[in-house]
């Protein structure tokens, strides 16, 4: 499995079509992120059946160490996958820590379990139990959505034609000119624009910091 370094470098170096270097950027970046969310999922999923795979090993000296003397090469295995099961453990604690969204515990100051709680009583409290329509309420998926969309249609759905306009000539407004709107970003504006925001904020989805960008840019 490629490491972290090897998925950044093969998707810099990935080709586009665009031509403007804020594209190629953006580009760049949007790749990067796909890769490294599919890579993330790797590890762990792969974390999971090793953690798996240890423990059902080290079942079988145990089972075997009642009958019998366990030879040293035994031994010594049984020690390797127990030291490779608080790595493994470490590995995936984290990753529940993360999934349920506790800052103000420490790692290891709590079970793996209680994060996992934490995590479903999230789904819980996110999931949407009914929704009412008209004088009765409705609780079946498509039924929600169903609701929902023409709520939001209603809401901010297009208007209807208005019967009547502003005359802007009467009101004698001061003009200007925004043709400078148009005008192709600069390579120094995107750099000043990026060494001003905030170290810590990502501006995008993607999860990049500026600093991040920061160091690109440079």
């Amino acid at each position: 499995m490629p490491d972290f370094k090897e998925i950044v470098e093969s998707s810099w170096c990935t080709m586009t079509e665009h031509h403007e270097p804020f594209h190629i950027l953006y580009h760049k970046l949007l790749v990067t992120s796909k890769k490294l969310r599919a890579w993330s999922k790797e590890i762990i999923s792969d974390v999971r059946k090793q953690l798996h795979m240890a423990h059902e090993v080290i079942l079988r000296p145990d089972i075997s160490q009642e009958n019998r003397v366990l030879t040293e090469e035994e031994l010594n295995l049984r020690a390797k996958l127990k030291k490779r099961i608080l790595g493994l453990a470490l590995i995936e604690r984290a990753r529940s820590k993360q999934a349920s969204r506790i800052t103000n515990i420490k790692l290891g100051d709590a079970n793996t379990k209680y994060f996992h709680r934490r995590v479903n009583a999230r789904r819980r409290k996110n999931h949407i139990q009914r929704l009412r329509k008209g004088h009765g309420w409705v609780i079946a998926h498509d039924e929600k959505a169903l609701v929902v969309q023409d709520h939001f249609t209603e809401v901010m759905g297009r208007p209807p034609q208005r019967q009547s306009d502003i005359n802007w000539e009467s009101l004698q407004l001061q003009t200007h000119d925004l043709s400078d709107l148009d005008t192709p970003f600069t390579e120094e504006e995107l750099k000043g624009a990026i060494q001003h925001m905030p170290s810590d904020k990502a501006p995008g989805p993607d999860g990049f910091t500026s600093a991040f960008l920061s160091n690109v840019g440079t």
